[in-house]
């Protein structure tokens, strides 16, 4: 979305407005919690476990709801479920954290830090703001809110 704004408004700033001020609107219209922290998380839909353990699994959990059956499971693109909710809103709080670092780091230092990014073992929301908190003295956890 950041780069996306950059290029767009080199070509044409009234689109690249227009743009960014439509996802602001969905931001200040949030309906819900923004959940930025689990944005893009799949989760297995519990019925597409359930339907593949055994009569003697059923039960077992029926009985002890802590039990988890061992797989292995299979899964289809049908089993799977994100929260997409709230996704214009999301996109516009992640412009601003990108707009941020660039302004607080320089447009340098934020390509250093996307290399550092890419490198990183996780990309989870709390890694990502230790990574930019240690090595570049900089706090985006308010964004995250």
């Amino acid at each position: 979305m950041w780069n996306e704004q950059k290029t767009t408004k080199a070509w044409d700033e009234r689109v690249a407005r227009e743009e960014r001020q439509r996802y602001q609107t969905a931001f200040q219209n949030l309906v819900g919690e923004l959940n930025l922290d689990n944005w893009g998380a799949m989760q297995v839909k519990p019925d597409a476990i359930e339907r593949q353990l055994t009569p003697e699994q059923k039960k077992k959990k029926q009985q002890d709801p802590s039990y988890s059956p061992p797989g292995p499971f299979s899964f289809g693109p049908d089993d799977i479920v994100s929260d997409e909710s709230n996704t214009s809103a999301r996109y516009f709080v992640s412009l601003t954290i990108f707009e941020f670092l660039e302004e607080k780091l320089g447009l340098k230092k934020l390509q250093e830090a996307f290399n550092d990014i890419r490198k990183s073992e996780s990309c989870s929301s709390a890694e990502l703001k230790k990574l930019i908190r240690d090595k570049y003295n900089t706090d985006i956890s308010s964004f995250f809110k």
